[in-house]
C-alpha cells in the first residue's frame, strides 16, 4: 500500500511444507508483523525495516534466498544508514555465490561501519572466491591478531600462500 508501494519489493510467498513448525510459524508471523505495519498510515520505518530484516533471518535459515534477499533490500532501502542491512545482504550474496553483488553490498557495509572486525573475513572471502589475492589478502591480513578470527584468517592466508606456490608459508 502507499506510500511503500514505490520503494519496497514484493517477499514472494515460498513453500514452507517442509519447514519445521517453529520456523514454519515465525515465518508466517513475521510476514503477519510486516502485512500490519504496511497498513498503518505513518508506520516507523525503523520498525518496519526491523521486520523486514527479521524475515529475512528467517529465510536464510530455511534458505530460501530469494525473498531473503528482497527482505534485506527492503530493510536497506527504510533503514539506509544501518550497517546490518548490507552487511547480511552481502553475507547472502556471497554465501549464494554472487561475488559481485557481495562484494558490492560488503562494501556498502563498510562505508557504515569501517572498525566491525567480521566484515573483513567476509570480503577477504569474496576476493579470493573472485582469484583477487592481494585484496583477500589485505583483508585477511587486517583481522590475523583478532580473537575468534584468528584461526580463519590464517586458513585464508595459508591458501592465499599454497595458490602463489609459496609453500613454506
Amino acid at each position: 500500500p502507499a506510500p511503500w508501494d514505490q520503494g519496497l519489493v514484493a517477499i514472494p510467498e515460498s513453500d514452507l511444507s517442509g519447514a519445521e513448525p517453529s520456523i514454519r510459524q515465525a515465518i508466517i508471523d513475521a510476514r503477519a508483523a510486516i502485512a500490519q505495519l504496511l497498513e498503518v498510515e505513518d508506520a516507523d520505518p525503523k520498525r518496519l525495516a526491523q521486520a523486514y530484516g527479521r524475515l529475512g533471518a528467517l529465510l536464510v535459515l530455511r534458505e530460501v534466498e530469494a525473498p531473503a534477499d528482497a527482505a534485506f533490500r527492503n530493510a536497506r532501502t527504510l533503514e539506509p544508514d544501518a550497517f546490518r542491512w548490507p552487511y547480511y545482504g552481502g553475507y547472502l550474496a556471497m554465501m549464494t555465490g554472487n561475488n559481485d553483488r557481495a562484494l558490492e553490498l560488503l562494501e556498502a557495509a563498510r562505508a557504515l561501519d569501517p572498525d566491525y572486525p567480521t566484515l573483513y573475513l567476509r570480503l577477504g572471502k569474496v576476493h579470493l572466491d573472485r582469484s583477487e589475492l592481494a585484496d583477500a589478502k589485505s583483508n585477511f591480513e587486517r583481522i590475523a591478531e583478532v580473537p575468534g578470527l584468528e584461526s580463519a584468517a590464517h586458513f585464508y592466508l595459508g591458501q592465499i600462500a599454497n595458490l602463489e606456490r609459496r609453500y613454506t608459508d
